[in-house]
């Protein structure tokens, strides 16, 4: 993974361009190398390589993927660790509008895996929209939050799988 880039002095040398704007870029930069070479980083051990707290290292991603619109590939993302779920359901919901699973995938930063697992649980959420949240949600094993957004995805999109 490149640490330091020509590119991150052109930046710095920019008129404009904050401590900040380089600092996501080279996080971005480092997460994309890792999972391009088939590993992905925990915000902590970017937050190591680039002498960063933390919580200032999952700040910045989130600033670069709002400002940007594109996922970024830590551990949590990858692996569907944690309470975030949004990218679950832009992934159905591009799924569901019949784009392949390897270009949902690359797009989103994600496995083949979870993009098919993600896509069966909202065929399951479907099939079992008749009964009651904490029904389906005892029926999948999912938690109950994620079966109202996977409900609420399948309304949005009239029910279509």
């Amino acid at each position: 993974m490149t640490i330091h880039s020509p590119d991150d002095i052109t930046l710095f040398k920019t008129p404009g361009v904050t401590w900040k704007d380089i600092a996501k870029h080279r996080i971005a930069r480092i997460l994309n190398e890792a999972y391009d070479q088939g590993g992905v980083l925990t915000q902590v051990e970017v937050g190591a390589l680039l002498s960063i707290n933390n919580v200032k290292v999952h700040t910045l991603i989130k600033e670069y993927q709002k400002e940007t619109g594109k996922d970024l590939p830590y551990r949590g993302k990858v692996h569907d660790i944690g309470p975030a779920v949004s990218h679950k359901i832009a992934i159905v919901e591009l799924m569901v509008q019949g784009h392949p699973t390897p270009d949902v995938a690359k797009k989103m930063n994600h496995s083949i895996e979870s993009c098919d697992r993600y896509y069966k649980d909202y065929k399951k959420i479907v099939k079992l929209r008749s009964r009651t949240i904490l029904e389906i949600s005892a029926l999948t094993g999912l938690s109950e939050r994620l079966v109202k957004e996977y409900i609420n995805l399948a309304k949005r999109l009239d029910y279509r799988l």
